[in-house]
């Protein structure tokens, strides 16, 4: 398991609400790329659907439109670098 699906697992399995958003932006403001995270997010959902919860599945598809921009324009994820940074390779 990556660093990066490591830290959206223990989000996504914590009691709070909106933690697998939070981290996923905050990983995109630290560099980490779309490519990335969504695959991260693919594997996360996968492993979701073969643990058979359904209603959770939404959570991860959820965090899935709001990155990708499937959604209302104020609820996306954008990616704010600070100046200088560059993106990061997978991996973290």
């Amino acid at each position: 398991m990556t660093a990066v699906l490591e830290r959206m697992t223990q989000a996504y399995r914590s009691a709070v609400p909106d933690a697998l958003h939070r981290v996923t932006e905050e990983l995109a403001n630290c560099g980490v790329d779309q490519p990335t995270l969504l695959d991260e997010l693919s594997a996360l959902l996968l492993k979701v659907r073969l643990e058979g919860a359904s209603e959770e599945e939404e959570w991860v598809l959820g965090v899935m439109d709001r990155f990708v921009g499937w959604c209302a324009s104020a609820s996306r994820i954008d990616a704010v670098l600070p100046a200088g940074i560059e993106p990061a390779t997978p991996g973290l």
